[in-house]
């Protein structure tokens, strides 16, 4: 019996339906059913499961129907969800990467059915385009931190694409687009398991304000609400839905750690720190007090070189401080797991 193509309606999915290719995928949604023809060499490639299942003959397949064509070529049927199932194939066709924020959102579906058809490659370069997203230590977060606090007009010449001309600057949502988003990098990694982008990520969403919600700052019911409202350049935003309850109370708990980890420290490195006479001391002493919003970046501004009232530090003692500063913001960073209570 030939495929009966006024049954329903059947869409081909344009970049997925191949002329030469010798296999039909389909897959079924409440709009009809999306058809792929594509090539059975690439599929082997990419999917040990897919191997599995074309390798069969037909009629001991479950997944197939040794009288069912489609333009003259066998069809095998996908329990799939349509969107994510031309998520997957786009990546063995179609690999790419940009860092945007909604990277997290969109390979979730990609990483599960990578996963269920053992796509080990596909999985495992996403994986990795995930983790080169999150610092993994103390210097690839300083670098991140650095291209952050780039001016739009000077992050667009290497983000995403041209914004215009030389003097059109970067719209500031597509800004805080260019860089990843915490929330939905924590929920990725608890689905796909990739635990290495957590400490990063959970430490990213401690200093980003509850009321700057990615959705609702880009939904045009949110402007209305509060039409005055202004998206400056430096807004970075999460999707604070997508946090489980479970990994909201560690954020809480890493929160308040935090807090008593910078309101003792700084008196530490002040005890510990033999300076050289009362005149640097002081220097230090009257020094602003470390906050747990974002600790590192106080750490790293605080041992620069500071005035008292009337004196200087010395290059001295200057140099302690700024040893130290770096060896406790290397500690902190390891701390983040402990922080967290993720480990």
């Amino acid at each position: 019996m030939a495929h009966d193509e006024n049954a329903h309606i059947c869409y081909k999915v344009p970049e997925l339906f191949f002329e030469d290719g010798n296999i039909v995928l389909s897959a079924e949604a409440n709009s009809g059913t999306h058809l792929y023809k594509l090539h059975k060499g690439v599929l082997f490639a990419h999917s040990s499961v897919f191997s599995d299942i074309l390798s069969l003959p037909s009629t001991t397949s479950a997944m197939t129907d040794v009288n069912e064509y489609y333009e003259s070529t066998p069809v095998v049927h996908l329990s799939d969800n349509p969107d994510d199932l031309t998520s997957l194939l786009k990546a063995f066709y179609y690999p790419s990467w940009r860092r945007n924020a909604q990277n997290c959102v969109q390979v979730l579906p990609t990483l599960i059915l990578a996963q269920k058809y053992m796509a080990d490659d596909i999985r495992s370069a996403i994986v990795s385009q995930i983790e080169a997203e999150w610092p993994q230590n103390i210097w690839q977060w300083d670098s991140l931190e650095n291209e952050s606090a780039l001016k739009p007009e000077e992050l667009r010449y290497f983000a995403i694409g041209p914004f215009g001309g030389p003097d059109e600057k970067m719209p500031a949502s597509e800004w805080d687009d260019y860089f990843p988003e915490p929330a939905s990098a924590i929920q990725l990694a608890r689905v796909a398991d990739i635990p290495s982008i957590l400490p990063a990520a959970f430490y990213q969403l401690s200093r980003t304000r509850p009321s700057d919600d990615f959705d609702e700052w880009r939904s045009p019911e949110g402007t209305q609400l509060d039409p005055m409202r202004e998206f400056k350049d430096d807004k970075r935003t999460a999707r604070w839905s997508r946090l489980s309850k479970d990994d909201l109370y560690r954020l809480m708990l890493g929160k308040e750690a935090m807090s008593e980890y910078a309101s003792a420290l700084r008196a530490t490195i002040f005890n510990d720190t033999k300076f050289c006479s009362v005149v640097c001391a002081d220097t230090w002493k009257y020094a602003p007090s470390l906050k747990s919003d974002d600790i590192l970046a106080d750490l790293q501004e605080l041992c620069k070189p500071r005035s008292s009232p009337g004196a200087l530090m010395c290059e001295r003692c200057r140099m302690k401080v700024n040893i130290r500063g770096v060896k406790e913001r290397a500690t902190v960073w390891n701390e983040l797991k402990t922080f967290f209570h993720l480990v």
